[in-house]
């Protein structure tokens, strides 16, 4: 929480001066696929040691992202800016029959402030670009293992967090409608760094997941990114709203 108030703050703390120039505020809702490796091979781990038949009904599918930015044009066809998205998948594993019940719920997420750099190339009314964006991921997972028999149950809940580095080159396509473009965009996220899921519930030594090879488990959320772009143009709206100002004697 505290690090998107601080992205937050400084997204709305951007100089005003910025509005005598070309300001853009980008909405980007897409979906993405996630690799986690080493998250299903947990599941693995965690399928072959059950007393009893388990399945898992859903391992880290591609899933929903957002992105919010905001973007300053340097000259006409180059921009630079601010970035920050929200990206989750997770995975269940479970059984029910009449004597009891069992799930493993495994749910991760990740916060994510970048900057980005992106090349604009006309092409008639179309606009192609090409961005490159990098920053880090500041992911928790939550672990949630649940088990009834009969009238009796038991459910152990763990926390995990990391920090990975990602860069994410991306090609758009819009096209301008009044003071908004509207866009596709196509791109891949690779995970350069990847730190160790550490339990952010322990108060004395970090614990880890460890995997049967032996090495601690990693979050990776490398993988395809499909979205649609949103972009406003604050610098028109604004001076739209002052020549208006100007015109209006009774303001």
């Amino acid at each position: 929480m505290r690090n998107l108030l601080i992205i937050i703050f400084v997204l709305l703390s951007f100089p005003t001066g910025l509005f005598s120039q070309q300001l853009n505020l980008v909405l980007e809702p897409g979906i993405g696929s996630y690799g986690m490796k080493d998250l299903k091979e947990l599941n693995k781990m965690n399928l072959s040691s059950l007393p009893f038949d388990a399945k898992a009904t859903s391992n880290f599918p591609a899933y929903w992202y957002n992105k919010l930015s905001l973007e300053y044009s340097l000259k006409k066809l180059l921009t630079i800016g601010l970035t920050f998205s929200y990206q989750s998948t997770g995975s269940r594993i479970s059984r029910v029959d009449y004597s009891g019940e069992y799930s493993f719920d495994n749910r991760i997420m990740a916060l994510s402030p970048g900057l980005r750099a992106e090349i604009y190339f006309r092409l008639c009314a179309f606009m192609v670009s090409i961005r490159n964006e990098a920053g880090i991921e500041f992911t928790k997972l939550r672990l949630n293992e649940y088990i009834r028999i009969n009238t009796e149950s038991k459910n152990v809940k763990y926390s995990f967090k990391s920090q990975n580095w990602y860069y994410e080159p991306t090609l758009k396509v819009s096209y301008p409608v009044s003071f908004f473009r509207l866009g596709l965009v196509a791109g891949w996220l690779f995970d350069l760094k990847k730190e160790i899921l550490t339990d952010s519930d322990s108060n004395t030594m970090n614990k880890n997941i460890i995997l049967s090879s032996g090495n601690p488990a990693t979050a990776n959320w490398s993988g395809m990114r499909l979205g649609i772009s949103l972009s406003v143009n604050l610098s028109q709206i604004f001076k739209s709203s002052s020549h208006k100002i100007k015109q209006d004697p009774d303001i």
